[in-house]
């Protein structure tokens, strides 16, 4: 994402959605940036609670991309401060790059760690411990999607957002202009080389090869250029053909930025995270 659209998102985020009475509840509007959730450096979140909060209130668990071996959770942070905006608690977190010695078992062995972490302070925090949602952004989203589908505890998620996310590994999609670009960050996540034929690791990281019943909202350019649409809309026929609730919502001519320069496709995309993140937050 172009941090010159950050603050475009931010002004489209219905502001006035948010309450300035917050003694409904009893509950204070809470930032507490930089916890620990792992003893590794790079195992820290942010935390937003909003005012007002429940133990029923959506909470979402948040993962910037990258393409596995950069970036920070400040990227999204326009996005926390959206949710906050609209009463909805969430995470925001940091977690280990994919080197020689880590890949992406490691990262959701992240996300379960700080999925345990909300739920040991959920009680000090207000907010819920289970039926939480998971949202990434590019390579964030990917692992959202395969820790919701393939490593997610019992009643942990409901739901996963990804904009822009890469959902399978196969020769086809390794063999795209985007994916030969991107050869040493995959083979770093994948911990395995690109070969013919692709080695079962490459399987067990595609998250379209390994779906289960979990609502996917899935939010993608059609002119992406570092992860073609496809990828997206590949998972999208996939969960059609289990009758998972999913929806992809397609942003004509947009690409690996989402087109949020364009009012009109930062307000549509705004509503429909938000509407998903209600409707799964049960």
């Amino acid at each position: 994402m172009k941090k010159t659209i950050l603050f475009l998102f931010i002004a489209l985020s219905f502001s006035s959605c948010k309450k300035d009475n917050d003694s409904d509840q009893g509950t204070k509007e809470e930032i507490n940036l930089n916890v620990s959730y792992g003893t590794d450096n790079s195992q820290k979140m942010d935390v937003y609670l909003p005012a007002n909060r429940t133990a029923t209130t959506p909470l979402v668990l948040m993962l910037h991309g990258g393409a596995w071996i950069d970036g920070d959770k400040a990227e999204i942070k326009f996005i926390q401060d959206s949710l906050l905006k609209h009463g909805i608690a969430s995470v925001n977190m940091n977690y280990r790059f994919a080197s020689a010695t880590n890949h992406f078992e490691g990262m959701m062995e992240d996300v379960g760690k700080a999925f345990a972490y909300v739920k040991q302070n959920a009680d000090d925090w207000t907010v819920r411990s289970s039926n939480n949602v998971v949202l990434g952004v590019s390579a964030g989203a990917h692992i959202a999607l395969l820790y919701a589908y393939a490593y997610k505890q019992s009643n942990e998620v409901s739901a996963v957002i990804s904009l822009c996310g890469p959902t399978i590994f196969t020769e086809g999609f390794l063999s795209s202009p985007s994916a030969v670009i991107l050869k040493t960050p995959i083979e770093a996540m994948v911990g395995a080389p690109i070969t013919s034929p692709l080695t079962q690791p490459f399987t067990n990281a595609s998250p379209a090869l390994r779906i289960t019943s979990i609502p996917t909202l899935l939010i993608h350019g059609t002119s992406d250029i570092i992860v073609p649409f496809e990828s997206s809309n590949f998972l999208s026929k996939a969960l059609e053909s289990r009758s998972i609730p999913n929806k992809l919502v397609r942003i004509e001519g947009a690409g690996h930025d989402l087109g949020l320069a364009n009012p009109a496709a930062a307000t549509m995309i705004l509503k429909e995270v938000l509407s998903w993140i209600t409707i799964y937050s049960k």
